[in-house]
């Protein structure tokens, strides 16, 4: 890994049944009792292995919060805005995108930076499940 990431695993390591997920959504959403039961449901659903996040308060944080309480191995792959004022935020979407092996990206509400790496993971046809206000679990 280069200088720009720092990828920290947090919680405990079990071995889970499941899928590797990338997770994205908006700094300003804050909702963690959606955001929890969003991940809970999904994890029921198909299994949570490993989980990456962009380490922004908000959804990243909040998802990084739900890996610690269960266990799940969380990395998080922080920006440097130092070293790329402008571009971080999307080299960093499309590191976790590429190096992560995520199976799934994992939707939340966001603006600008959620739509990027939707969209980026629609290109390579990464499955994506997106959780709404309006298809709240």
């Amino acid at each position: 890994m280069d200088d720009l990431f720092d990828a920290i695993e947090c919680g405990i390591a079990a071995k889970r049944r499941g899928v590797v997920v990338v997770v994205t959504g908006g700094r300003d959403f804050t909702d963690g009792p959606f955001i929890f039961n969003s991940l809970d449901q999904f994890d029921l659903e198909i299994g949570i292995a490993a989980l990456y996040h962009g380490g922004a308060n908000g959804v990243d944080n909040i998802c990084g919060q739900w890996a610690w309480d269960w266990g799940v191995p969380c990395f998080v792959c922080s920006a440097n805005w130092k070293k790329y004022p402008k571009s971080a935020g999307p080299i960093r979407n499309h590191w976790m995108k590429d190096f992560s092996h995520a199976e799934y990206l994992l939707s939340f509400p966001g603006k600008r930076g959620t739509a990027h790496m939707t969209a980026a993971c629609e290109k390579i046809g990464m499955k994506i499940r997106k959780f709404t206000m309006e298809t709240a679990p």
